[in-house]
């Protein structure tokens, strides 16, 4: 699993952060403002996000990562609501954002100078309020599996 996250370029509490697996770099993690044309700039939001090469897929890397700059997000920096974006056909992605707790709230549709495979089927975004997380998840063991109430990403 992540072992920790090495912060790569951080201000304000936002920014991003590779991720080890002991001495290894095993990916980045983004928590950092809304800012693009499907995110508005809303005052204690935030957009996370995650990029790993594909070797290390399907091992927890991301879910983990993600689970400590949701933590991050909402005890240290007093975000009010986090979300993600990723491609309706990104059912991996969309899987990470349900394992830490963020929910389906909109499908919506960009504008590609170069369309790419799956782009037709939209975009989707998820988000966990701080309010949210506190009730459910604060209490968690963080490295643990994800909660057994998470909804289902199939929709």
């Amino acid at each position: 699993m992540c072992r920790a996250l090495a912060a790569a370029a951080e201000v304000d509490g936002l920014g991003q952060w590779i991720g080890f697996d002991h001495d290894e770099p095993i990916g980045l993690q983004m928590l950092q403002p809304p800012h693009g044309p499907s995110q508005p700039q809303v005052p204690g939001e935030a957009d996370l996000g995650y990029r790993l090469p594909q070797r290390h897929w399907r091992r927890g890397y991301a879910s983990e990562g993600a689970r400590e700059l949701v933590r991050h997000g909402f005890e240290d920096l007093d975000l009010t609501r986090i979300f993600a974006q990723t491609m309706a056909v990104n059912e991996p992605s969309r899987a990470t954002m349900a394992s830490v707790g963020m929910m389906l709230v909109r499908s919506f549709t960009e504008e590609y100078d170069v369309p790419i495979p799956g782009h037709e089927q939209g975009e989707v975004e998820y988000e966990i309020t701080q309010k949210r997380w506190r009730s459910e998840f604060e209490r968690r063991d963080l490295h643990t599996a994800s909660p057994t109430n998470t909804p289902s990403t199939n929709d």
